[in-house]
Parts: C-alpha cells; structure tokens; sequence
C-alpha cells in the first residue's frame, strides 16, 4: 500500500503492489541511536531525499529526569502537518508549536505505556498480531 504521505510511492516495483525500501540505513539520531523506519514510513521528500523521522527533544518529555531524543513525526499528524513537515525537514528549521505539541503527547503516551518512544520492530508484529486476532 502506498505510504499516503507521498506524492509518489517511495522504492516502489512496478511489477508488484507492495513497497520496497530504499535503504535500511536512514542515519543516527543526535543520541547516536540508529534511526528506523519512523511512526509515518520513509516520506518522500524530493531530489531523491527520504526522511522517516525528525527527531528534537522538549523539558516536557523526560526519562529520570533527563530531556529524550523523541520523534516529530507521529501518527495524529494530520496531511496538512506533514506536508509542514516536509518543509521543515528540508530547511532545518524549527517544528510548528501545533505539531511539537502532538509529538509530545504521542512520546508520552509511549512512555507511560512503557514503550519506545520511536517505532520498534516488534511494535510492527504486535500490530499485525492485533489484527489477526480481531478478524
């Protein structure tokens, strides 16, 4: 399925319906982290670039008393968000007051639940595994 995010369908085969990834290797997060998949996919961004995260860090989110690296690119994003986004990304500046505070709630809400704050592998299965088990 298309990521909904793009204008184009990223590292997609024409002969199949489903998306082949670029690159597994989408560089470090400012923590050093090796940066994954990201909440909203790879996001297409033009002239061949690719983001799947934009990571910052806020006082309002903290583990142990210590600012987090968490990800501005959340799943209550509406379209309109992430195409700000998109700009954003490419000029380096800074996140909308609006969308920081959307991030920070979804980073808060993965902490209090006990989670990553950035999309896990194993966050992935225990979706698919969700709906199996609702069918």
């Amino acid at each position: 399925m298309p990521n909904p995010f793009n204008d184009t369908l990223i590292g997609s085969n024409p002969n199949r319906n489903s998306p082949i990834p670029i690159k597994k290797d989408f560089g470090k997060r400012p923590d050093g982290t090796k940066k994954g998949d990201g909440w909203l996919g790879v996001i297409d961004l033009g002239g061949g670039i690719v983001a799947t995260e934009y990571t910052t860090q806020s006082d309002a989110v903290k583990v142990d008393g210590k600012r987090i690296d968490f990800p501005t690119l959340v799943p209550t994003l509406t379209l309109d968000e992430v195409k700000t986004m998109k700009d954003v990304i490419l000029s380096k500046g800074e996140v909308p007051e609006a969308i920081m505070q959307k991030a920070i709630a979804h980073a808060k809400k993965q902490i209090d639940s006990g989670h990553s704050v950035f999309l896990q592998p194993k966050t992935i299965v225990d979706q698919v595994m969700s709906a199996i088990k609702l069918k």
